[in-house]
């Protein structure tokens, strides 16, 4: 292992969760990420879902103790016009709220509604308005309101279990 330079960051999960949730100097995208062959015993990537990064990641967190990430950019992520990012399906919002419950229902499981409860909540609105925006953006042939509509009011739901934990 090599020593941990200045511009590193070493943190305890609950403080990565936080950064994860807020994308405050880490996000979700594994292809800028480094792991242990071992976190992998505990749970696998899902198959067949768009976002399956995002299921990794967040599992990730609840697998370790500390995380340790640089804050150089070393990575430069390509967003195409027809990217994931930038268009939408109605797959793409039942996966994203499919996968966002699992993570959340994981998370409340292991009692981090309470100490996590602000940036859930905040990821969960952030979630419903970039929904919306790429709903906006997209071909009326390939994404249906309803789908938007019912991701929404799972994710509302989620909003609602981790208040809920809170109390």
């Amino acid at each position: 292992e090599r020593e941990h330079e200045q511009h590193d960051i070493v943190k305890d999960r609950l403080a990565f969760m936080r950064d994860i949730f807020l994308k405050i100097n880490a996000s979700y995208i594994v292809c800028n990420k480094l792991f242990k062959r071992t976190i992998f015993e505990q749970f696998r990537f899902l198959e067949g879902y768009i976002f399956e990064d995002m299921f990794a990641s967040y599992m990730t967190a609840l697998s370790v103790s500390k995380v340790a990430y640089l804050t150089e950019d070393l990575y430069i992520y390509c967003v195409r016009e027809e990217s994931v990012f930038t268009t939408g399906s109605n797959r793409q919002f039942s996966d994203f709220a499919h996968l966002a419950g699992l993570i959340f229902k994981a998370y409340l499981k292991e009692g981090l509604g309470e100490p996590l409860a602000k940036e859930m909540t905040s990821y969960i609105d952030n979630g419903i308005v970039r929904m919306q925006r790429v709903y906006e953006r997209s071909d009326p042939e390939k994404v249906s309101q309803e789908a938007l509509e019912a991701a929404i009011r799972d994710m509302e739901a989620l909003r609602g279990d981790v208040e809920k934990s809170v109390i």
